[in-house]
């Protein structure tokens, strides 16, 4: 009977001693995503020019927007996050009447928007300007400041704001002020951005 139960003994500590090797032996792998490299191009990026044209009904009139964006390789150089650079933009707006006569003819850069932006947008760009509403009063352009990389959501949105004289101000717009590198880009709205990229798709030239 002793010989039985050492024996027993024997074989049920070896099968611990097992287990506990066993167990020694087991390897966690973390796995590590592999980060995507980023490369910084050789050449001054030029963004693709834009034309947009769109009939408003103002008051009992309808009149003409036509806006155009081209690159300008006279204004200085802009770089994006990681380096690439950019020539900037010039954007013009012309406002038609019914008859073809002009109401508003004016051409913008950064340097029209320049009271509205922090000293940190040196490196920016005057990436788009939009028809966005009317009023009573005035017609209402939606324009962007910000990265040159047109995927990016930093940027200063702007309002250029025309009255019925064809006079004209232009201001910071605060609904969509997003130039604070603090705040939290999954709850900013980025309705103006979004608005203009729909509008470069169905206006390309």
């Amino acid at each position: 009977m002793r010989k039985i139960e050492k024996t027993t003994l024997i074989v049920t500590m070896a099968a611990l001693t097992l287990a506990g090797c066993s167990k020694k032996k087991q390897v966690k792998t973390i796995m590590v995503p592999k980060q995507e490299v980023q490369h910084v191009s050789d050449t001054i990026i030029r963004l693709e020019g834009l034309t947009y044209d769109k009939p408003v009904t103002w008051g009992q009139s309808t009149y003409n927007i036509h806006i155009v964006r081209q690159s300008d390789d006279s204004l200085a150089v802009v770089r994006d996050e990681i380096g690439n650079r950019y020539y900037d933009n010039r954007i013009s707006i012309k406002v038609t009447r019914e008859d073809g006569s002009t109401f508003f003819d004016r051409t913008f850069t950064k340097k029209s928007f320049a009271n509205c932006l922090p000293e940190s947008y040196e490196q920016s760009a005057l990436m788009g300007l939009v028809f966005d509403r009317s009023d009573d009063d005035n017609l209402y352009f939606a324009g962007s400041v910000g990265s040159p990389d047109q995927e990016s959501d930093d940027y200063v949105p702007v309002l250029v704001v025309v009255n019925r004289k064809g006079e004209m101000k232009i201001q910071r717009d605060t609904e969509l002020d997003v130039h604070n590198a603090a705040a939290d880009t999954t709850t900013i709205d980025n309705s103006y951005r979004t608005k203009f990229k729909e509008e470069e798709k169905d206006n390309d030239i």
